[in-house]
């Protein structure tokens, strides 16, 4: 008889359990080989509610799009580099002037290990290898499509038209990161970012003047001021600019930052020859610098809103200080200012004066946004450059609220002395607090102003302008013709003219350049004219 036999229960369920857990060593080992990183939780990082008006969606984006993104991490000793440029900034300090190097400045924003490694294990889940744009490398680039932005988010990209200006965008209204790096993300662009490119130009075009010669004794500076048709001879006598400035070995240089169109020379040429005819344009130095591909276009377009910005502040600067060396910065091709003063921050020898008379009002702009060129124009401040800014022509409304910013607004000469200009901007604001040189100033103010308005404003914000200078009825040049214009469009670069005078004369002394000047004029008002007249406007449409 043939007996059968079978295994016992025990050995049964031993090998049975062996093979098992063979079988799951070996999934585990081919999970490891041909599977992505397991991916992070993600979390919810920014989102808004509603966007502005102006955006219309118009559909999904097409999942092959190409998109770059700029991602700002933190700055590991970011309030110590702020505690340094009010150390070199402050007069009575024995650090007053002492400017940072670029070096210096890097130690400051540069993220910590960690965070970098955190980082960069987020990408790699994702294949990707982001690229430093910055030598400290908190600020990175990425390259992907919609598609791979919707996975990497958590988000879902649309297409939207921007019925200001025709032109199409993608953004999202949400986006998430890893719970590991939430913190750490400063600022992702382009995301819920919907302000950004219209960028405001300031300016009341009048009717043509002469072209004739209106400058006509400068040797003496005696001209008179016509309020309706003021000169660079007037704006010099206001201001008690001398007729030139020795210019030192190492002068530095006037930065004017051009969004429109590049500086034209034949323009600027021909404004000179008609406004300083004691100056050679032999004896002028004026560059053009091109950022993300801006242009440098020469032929005039008879558009208001390209060339004529650029123009304006050039033949303003060069028309009060011909001896200061001017690079125009022409940034037309990117997307506003919301990187151009991070560029600048990197670069070796930034402008000691830049002059911008571009305003994005701040009620529209993304917090983070915001705050990202602020930490760029501190960067540039403790390096000695000085960022002169207009306050903006609606009144109230206007924006150029950053605190680090040399602010300016305008007057103007209707009544026979310097008034509030009815256009000028001015305020306080929601997002950046009083800084500390300002406290004193802005207590005194409210104290006059006592109930009046009482409410509509941010007792404890950062007030503006910090300082006025004509903005109304000036003569420039552009596309051939001569002309009166309005605005703190004028007013921004005349200021920035000053102080780059004033640069040069330090120069000359072996002194370094003023930098971050708002502590310095805060502590000394009795060197300014108080300006205590003028009515200002609200335009309303700004909220629409």
């Amino acid at each position: 008889m043939i007996s059968t036999r079978y295994p016992s229960s025990a050995h049964c369920t031993e090998d049975t359990t062996r093979v098992l857990n063979e079988s799951l060593a070996l999934l585990l080992i081919f999970s490891l080989i041909y599977s992505s990183p397991l991916q992070e939780e993600l979390i919810v990082h920014r989102q808004i509610q509603e966007i502005p008006d102006q955006f219309i969606h118009t559909g999904k984006a097409n999942p092959n799009t190409p998109l770059t993104f700029r991602i700002k991490l933190a700055s590991h000793n970011l309030t110590g580099l702020e505690k340094r440029l009010y150390e070199t900034s402050d007069p009575t300090n024995q650090q007053y002037g002492i400017h940072l190097t670029k070096e210096q400045v890097d130690d400051h924003v540069r993220p910590h290990p960690n965070v970098t490694t955190a980082f960069n294990r987020w990408m790699s889940q994702h294949g990707i290898t982001p690229t430093a744009i910055t030598k400290a490398g908190h600020e990175l680039t990425i390259q992907v499509s919609v598609a791979q932005a919707n996975k990497i988010f958590n988000a879902s990209f649309l297409e939207y038209n921007d019925t200001s200006s025709d032109r199409t965008i993608i953004r999202t209204t949400q986006y998430s990161v890893p719970r590991t790096v939430a913190e750490h993300v400063r600022y992702v662009y382009p995301t819920t970012q919907f302000s950004n490119p219209e960028i405001r130009q300031y300016r009341k075009k009048k009717t043509p003047a002469s072209t004739g010669v209106i400058f006509s004794n400068t040797t003496t500076r005696r001209d008179p001021c016509d309020p309706n048709q003021v000169s660079i001879g007037c704006l010099m006598n206001l201001y008690s600019v001398p007729n030139n400035i020795e210019t030192p070995k190492s002068p530095g240089k006037v930065g004017i930052l051009s969004l429109g169109g590049a500086i034209q020379g034949k323009a600027v040429a021909a404004f000179m020859k008609a406004s300083r005819t004691d100056i050679p344009l032999s004896g002028l130095q004026l560059e053009i610098m091109s950022l993300q591909g801006g242009d440098n276009l020469q032929t005039p377009t008879f558009s208001p809103i390209d060339n004529g910005e650029s123009n304006l502040d050039a033949e303003m600067v060069l028309g009060l200080t011909p001896s200061s060396p001017t690079v125009g910065i022409s940034d037309t091709a990117g997307d506003g200012f919301g990187s151009s003063f991070c560029i600048l921050a990197e670069q070796d020898e930034p402008p000691e004066v830049l002059s911008v008379s571009y305003v994005g009002t701040e009620i529209l702009w993304d917090r983070d946004q915001l705050m990202s060129i602020c930490d760029c124009i501190m960067q540039l401040a403790v390096r000695g450059t000085t960022v002169v800014a207009g306050s903006g022509d609606d009144g109230v409304a206007s924006g150029g609220r950053n605190c680090t910013l040399f602010n300016v607004g305008a007057t103007d000469l209707s009544s026979g002395t310097e008034t509030g200009a009815f256009f000028s901007g001015g305020g306080f604001s929601f997002i950046y607090p009083t800084p500390q040189y300002q406290i004193g100033a802005v207590q005194s103010y409210l104290e006059q102003l006592g109930s009046l308005e009482a409410g509509h404003y941010n007792v404890t914000g950062r007030g503006v302008p910090d300082i006025s200078a004509i903005g109304e009825g000036v003569w420039f040049f552009n596309n051939g013709t001569g002309g009166i214009i309005d605005g703190t469009s004028i007013s921004t670069p005349v200021v920035a003219a000053i102080i780059s005078g004033l640069n040069l004369q330090r120069r000359a002394n072996g002194k370094s350049s003023l930098g971050f000047v708002n502590p310095l004029i805060y502590a000394h008002p009795e060197v300014l004219n108080d300006i205590t007249q003028g009515t200002t406007i609200l335009e309303l449409h700004i909220y629409m």
